[in-house]
């Protein structure tokens, strides 16, 4: 268990705060009386949540206003484990001696996390130790204090994640793992198959089983309609001869652009040829001509203008050249080919020659059976799908169901139990209900109070800290604000009793002088940490006050 921590960023009225040491059972972090704000509370639970892996601390005030720091802790087993984790780093956690000296040996947070899990939960499950209790931490700030859907550890948590955490706690879910397992292949193969449709990878059917079934009517009449064609053009050939006619007619069109491209190369070379041989600039007797014409021409003037453009002339015969080889060598690709479909023509030894009205006809048919055909695989392979998944899913329901009953049984008889104790008069007791992988429902019987339902929360955490594996709660200050006196005197006691169980409870409180001698006295007993305004905050500053002097007021 986790039974100390420090950091030099914990401070009282300007000195570092000594050592702060936990037992197992309750472990109280106290505010004020009145209830002062903004004095670190959360903070300060937030903090025991960054030793046991967690990261939600990165967010809070004391990182945001002091800085990163430097978190020491230490958690008892078969020995004491001292360490050390920065929040400027806070995937790396270093390993300490008793002194809280820094060793050479490190452990990424992966790590540190499985190694928790090793020393507090045996049961088989391939889910982390965070996951196990991150909803059970309930801090302000973390999300997980939905009074309705209690099992819900974060914004958006599907509800099958919740439950696979409650039956992991409970060690049932190495039971039904398969089964699991199984659906999610189903799903993900359906999952795939859709998008594969969505992006015309494969053939979409739109209409379901009534369009699959107008295609089989369609098929049919395409189908004679083919019979048909074959009979009125009197072709007595077999479908392995009409194919042959129809491959020949492709490779006919096909060397029919190959040699409309190899004349359009050939005319492009030819043009560069004669480029290259006689060039583009004039002779001097051209030169001397154009004089005969224009006796005042200023032909010296005209010699340098053509100096510069027997320059430019090289640079473009050398591009002529180059353009000339790329043309040759595209021409000898495009004989190649030619050579290469006459042969497979020759190949096809064609002896029953079929009209190409006919081969045109029978193509068009073939490609709307084929089409059809195409469309009715594809419903009939999402159908098996689909079956798949739903098979999956009841086989996963049906191993399930006995499990979730004796889960629900087990903690509602708990909170029952729980729930008698905190009135003089019997009051109805919050139930869970969990129907099955995917679902449930938490709730007081005749009761929606915000009160009662956040009473209902704590004793379903106590419930499944009494009954599973879960080694931890902790409860914000914000979850005990609503419920009435006699109902936080019976909780208390209960967190109390906690001590026989090995395990640890963390708790913010205040206003504790408003509750009965008994809750005073378990309180006081039990803190760990006392905080309050003036440079008792965990910092030993708050950040809510204003500042005389202060040059950001607005």
């Amino acid at each position: 268990m986790l039974i100390e921590i420090y950091s030099p960023a914990f401070k009282e009225n300007n000195n570092i705060r000594p050592v702060i040491q936990f037992k197992k059972g309750l472990n109280v972090i106290q505010g004020t009386q009145t209830g002062s704000n903004s004095i670190g509370k959360s903070s300060a639970l937030l903090a025991i949540d960054f030793a046991f892996g967690g990261n939600s601390y990165l967010d809070s005030d004391g990182v945001k206003y002091v800085g990163n720091h430097v978190m020491y802790f230490c958690f008892k087993f078969d020995k004491k484990y001292f360490f050390s984790r920065s929040t400027a780093d806070a995937d790396t956690i270093t390993v300490c001696n008793e002194k809280y000296k820094t060793t050479d040996k490190t452990l990424f947070r992966k790590e540190f996390i499985e190694w928790l899990k090793e020393k507090y939960v045996s049961n088989k499950t391939n889910l982390s130790f965070r996951q196990l209790t991150s909803t059970f931490f309930r801090i302000y700030g973390k999300n997980n204090h939905d009074e309705n859907y209690p099992l819900q550890g974060y914004r958006n948590q599907p509800t099958k994640e919740s439950i696979k955490i409650l039956m992991s706690l409970f060690d049932f879910y190495k039971d039904i793992e398969p089964y699991h397992n199984q659906l999610d292949v189903q799903i993900d193969k359906l999952k795939t198959f859709k998008n594969a449709r969505k992006y015309s990878f494969i053939s979409n059917l739109v209409g379901g089983k009534t369009q699959y079934e107008e295609n089989i009517k369609t098929l049919s009449n395409l189908r004679a309609e083919l019979n048909a064609l074959t009979l009125n053009y009197e072709v007595n050939a077999s479908s392995e001869e009409i194919e042959s006619n129809k491959a020949r007619e492709n490779l006919k069109a096909n060397k029919l652009s190959l040699d409309t491209q190899l004349e359009r190369l050939q005319r492009q070379s030819k043009l560069l040829e004669i480029s290259i041989e006689f060039g583009l600039l004039p002779t001097e007797a051209d030169i001397e001509s154009l004089a005969e014409f224009f006796p005042d021409i200023n032909l010296k003037k005209i010699y340098e203008i053509e100096q510069f453009h027997k320059k430019l002339s090289a640079i473009l015969e050398d591009q002529f050249k180059s353009e000339k080889e790329s043309l040759d060598t595209k021409t000898a690709e495009i004989k190649d080919s030619i050579e290469q479909v006459e042969r497979q023509m020759s190949e096809l030894n064609i002896t029953n020659s079929i009209s190409k009205d006919f081969l045109d006809k029978h193509s068009e048919l073939n490609k709307k059976i084929e089409a059809l055909e195409e469309q009715n695989k594809a419903y009939l392979e999402e159908t098996q799908l689909q079956e798949a998944k739903q098979s999956a899913t009841q086989n996963l329901e049906k191993n399930v169901e006995h499990i979730l009953s004796e889960i629900e049984y087990n903690l509602n008889t708990r909170m029952h139990e729980f729930n008698d104790r905190l009135y003089v008069e019997k009051r109805n007791s919050p139930k869970i209900e969990l129907k099955n992988y995917n679902s449930y429902r938490f709730f007081t019987p005749k009761d929606t109070g915000t009160g009662t339902n956040f009473k209902g929360l704590i004793l379903l955490d106590l419930a499944i800290l009494y009954t599973s594996a879960l080694p931890a709660l902790v409860h914000d200050s914000l979850f005990f604000k609503n419920i009435d006196d006699e109902g936080i005197d019976g909780i208390m006691k209960i967190y109390k009793d906690t001590a026989n169980l090995n395990k640890q409870i963390f708790i913010a409180f205040d206003k504790q002088s408003s509750y009965s001698n008994e809750t005073y006295e378990i309180l006081q007993d039990n803190k760990v940490l006392q905080l309050y305004s003036g440079g008792g905050e965990l910092y030993g500053q708050s950040w809510n006050r204003e500042i005389k002097g202060d040059k950001n007021e607005i």
